[in-house]
């Protein structure tokens, strides 16, 4: 027997999360299995650099933007 939580995760939330995901696909003209959700955008920042095989003399450009400053 599923415990509610189970339930709520596995029966509702998890096709909502996976019509999302291919709806955000379509916008950014890839495959939905392309994509993933992450719990902020540091931990998705974090992911993507950690992935990276840096090198001496490589170089990382960033934007210098905030979300929620007016």
């Amino acid at each position: 027997m599923d415990s509610q939580p189970c339930r709520v995760i596995n029966r509702e939330l998890l096709p909502l999360l996976c019509h999302v995901k291919s709806k955000m696909a379509d916008i950014v003209c890839c495959e939905a299995r392309d994509l993933v959700f992450v719990d902020n955008v540091t931990t998705g920042v974090n992911t993507v650099l950690k992935s990276q095989r840096l090198t001496s003399g490589d170089v990382i450009l960033t934007l210098s933007l905030g979300y929620g400053n007016r």
